[in-house]
């Protein structure tokens, strides 16, 4: 008996997983508004308001075609909220559309169902989506559609691989990877197509040069700094993300179903596109060359429709050694939809906000002052939080307007409250007027001794905001 689902049953239970996807990846927004995202929040939100002209998006520091996208929702004045949430949440839901797709084109059409599972239920995923991978997400879509695109032969590829390119470098490398690799040995078979394929690769390249040059030099400082041996002393080199320990203790019943079907699939033709994509990646990873961590979510993308093979093939054979009945895998569909459901419950049950209610209340407070253009933080983890909330330029250790190396963050969080006054008076002197924010996240400075130039203006809960003025 072959494991196949009626169109009755395998649609309930497809656009069940969606529902259940959706909910998912929205749970963090409805729960606390944008602050249930991750660290990069702050960032888009600050870049994408400022991006009003074409030049603007040119020079951003986020890649063009989103840069793009903020310009067009500016020039239609409609709230930036709906390309920094809502498409956010949209852009973690479509990409189970050509992970579908792509597995289904491979291994058939239970399988495609079970990546859907996977992919729904997954904490690498979960949190990816939860951690505002915004980039990462939307060039997800474009690198598993171009790998879906490339398998059928379409020339829809094109399109694709130019909207990676501009969306998303390090994914545009791992699809390079993969679809160069199948390219370069299907040259002899269909010479015309794949010599194509490579040469958009050096075009889409070219035109991303060409568009917006700074982001090819920061990825090739990131590269060149990583080979130098600085990867292991930089998160922006390793890139912000869980680690490939972090990852194994999560999914390493992915990672082995995974590696079991790949070994299955050595063999099977039309895969090697996915196969040399897949080992790239893990390459990348495991010898932690250039952007490790956040070359994981990647990496856990093509790992899925592998996965969903192996759990397939086994399905298969225990149906055809006990010639199970086709209710009986309905109604296993079913009971993966609740356990779906039941698995992503519980994953938010265990979640807050990435800022308490006192902490946004803090920004809130800074962000009505108008007698100064300028917020501080001491640590770098409210940095980004301050540069999309504060409405003020952002003073921070080693990050935007930087004031301090790290040895002197060292020394103002080890020194005596006195030190840490002249330290904070040296910076009014040089800036002017600022307010200085505290939250619970991080080492508390402690500003015992307040004076005329150092004020306390609100301090409740875990949030504390000063004043701080150049003194006479």
């Amino acid at each position: 008996m072959k494991l196949v689902l009626n169109s009755k049953w395998f649609y309930v239970i497809f656009w069940s997983l969606i529902l259940i996807l959706f909910v998912s990846r929205a749970m963090p927004y409805w729960m606390h508004g944008p602050f249930g995202f991750g660290y990069d929040v702050g960032i888009y939100k600050h870049v994408f308001e400022g991006i009003r002209t074409l030049p603007d998006v040119l020079g951003s520091e986020v890649y063009p075609f989103p840069s793009f996208l903020a310009y067009l929702v500016n020039l239609l004045g409609l709230p930036v909220d709906w390309l920094l949430y809502h498409a956010h949440i949209l852009f973690s839901v479509l990409v189970v559309v050509p992970l579908y797709f792509l597995t289904k084109d491979l291994f058939g059409k239970v399988a495609g169902l079970l990546a859907i599972v996977i992919f729904t239920i997954s904490y690498t995923q979960v949190f990816g989506s939860e951690f505002y991978l915004y980039k990462a997400e939307l060039g997800a879509i474009f690198m598993l559609a171009s790998l879906l695109f490339y398998m059928r032969r379409s020339y829809w590829f094109f399109l694709f691989v130019v909207l990676l390119g501009l969306t998303q470098l390090p994914q545009y490398i791992v699809m390079v990877a993969g679809i160069g690799t199948a390219a370069f040995f299907g040259l002899w078979k269909d010479y015309k197509y794949n010599f194509l394929v490579l040469l958009s690769f050096v075009l889409a390249f070219d035109f991303v040069a060409i568009l917006s040059p700074h982001h090819i030099w920061n990825a090739w400082d990131v590269v060149q700094g990583s080979l130098l041996g600085e990867a292991v002393l930089s998160s922006h080199h390793s890139g912000l993300f869980i680690s490939l320990r972090e990852f194994l203790g999560k999914e390493s019943v992915v990672f082995l179903l995974a590696a079991s079907g790949f070994v299955l699939t050595l063999k099977k033709k039309g895969v090697l596109a996915l196969q040399a994509s897949l080992a790239f990646v893990t390459l990348v990873v495991v010898a932690r060359l250039f952007f490790e961590n956040r070359f994981v979510l990647e990496m856990h993308f093509l790992l899925i429709p592998f996965a969903a093979y192996f759990i397939y093939k086994v399905f298969k054979a225990v149906v055809e050694e006990k010639g199970l009945s086709e209710k009986v895998w309905a109604l296993g569909g079913v009971a993966l939809v609740f356990i779906s459901g039941y698995i992503v419950y519980g994953y938010y049950l265990t979640t807050r906000a990435a800022l308490s209610e006192y902490e946004q209340w803090a920004l809130q407070v800074i962000n009505e002052k108008e007698d100064s253009k300028n917020i501080m933080v001491s640590s770098s983890i409210y940095a980004p939080w301050a540069y999309g909330f504060s409405g003020k330029t952002t003073l921070a250790p080693g990050i935007f307007s930087s004031v301090w190396s790290y040895e002197d963050q060292v020394e103002y969080f080890t020194g005596e409250a006195e030190d840490r006054a002249l330290m904070l008076l040296d910076i009014a002197k040089k800036r002017g007027k600022f307010y200085l924010f505290e939250g619970q996240s991080q080492d508390r400075s402690f500003i015992e001794a307040e004076s005329e130039c150092i004020t306390k203006i609100f301090d409740v809960g875990d949030a504390t905001v000063y004043e701080v003025i150049p003194c006479p």
